[in-house]
C-alpha cells in the first residue's frame, strides 16, 4: 500500500511539472520582416507604361536608379505572335509623364499555338510576354523617407 502512495504521488508531481512546462518550456519564436507586418505610409510601388507594343511594368517602393525590374509587353496591332521577338528600347513613363525607366530585351512568351488546314489552337496569348528584368530605371520615385520626414507605419492587418 505504502508503494502504491508513493507511486501516486510520483505520477501527480510528474503529471504538474509536464503540465507547467507550456509556462517555462521556450516556445520557438517566429521572426519576421517589418515589411511582412506593415507598410510606410505614403511609399507604394508605381505602375509605369510605354508604348512601341505596349510596355508596362510595376516600380517597386524604394527601388534606386539603375535597379532592373520586369516589364511585360502586349502587341497594339495587329501581330499574331510574339514569340521570338526582342523589344527594341522603349520608354517607361509614370502617371506624371516622367521616364522612370527605359526598357528592352528578348520576350519570354508563355503560350503555344498552331495551324493547319483552316483550324487554329492557342493557349494563353501569344500577343503577350514578359521581359525578365528588361527595363532599367532612370529616375527613382521620390519618398516621404527620401525628404527627412519621419516614417508612419501602417499595420497589414489588426493581429
Amino acid at each position: 500500500m505504502i508503494n502504491t502512495d508513493k507511486l501516486v504521488r510520483i505520477l501527480i508531481a510528474l503529471t504538474a511539472v509536464l503540465a507547467s512546462a507550456a509556462v517555462w518550456w521556450p516556445a520557438p519564436a517566429q521572426a519576421m520582416g517589418l515589411k511582412e507586418v506593415a507598410t510606410v505610409q505614403g511609399v507604394r510601388s508605381s505602375p509605369l507604361i510605354g508604348y512601341g507594343v505596349m510596355v508596362t511594368a510595376q516600380l517597386p517602393a524604394f527601388t534606386q536608379r539603375s535597379q532592373h525590374v520586369d516589364v511585360t509587353v502586349s502587341s497594339l496591332g495587329n501581330a499574331k505572335s510574339l514569340r521570338g521577338a526582342t523589344l527594341i528600347a522603349a520608354a517607361v513613363e509614370g502617371a506624371d509623364g516622367q521616364i522612370y525607366a527605359l526598357a528592352q530585351g528578348n520576350f519570354v512568351v508563355a503560350a503555344a499555338g498552331a495551324s493547319a488546314a483552316g483550324s487554329k489552337v492557342e493557349i494563353n496569348h501569344l500577343r503577350a510576354g514578359r521581359v525578365p528584368e528588361g527595363a532599367t530605371v532612370e529616375h527613382a520615385v521620390p519618398t516621404p523617407l527620401n525628404q527627412g520626414e519621419c516614417p508612419q507605419l501602417d499595420l497589414n492587418s489588426n493581429d
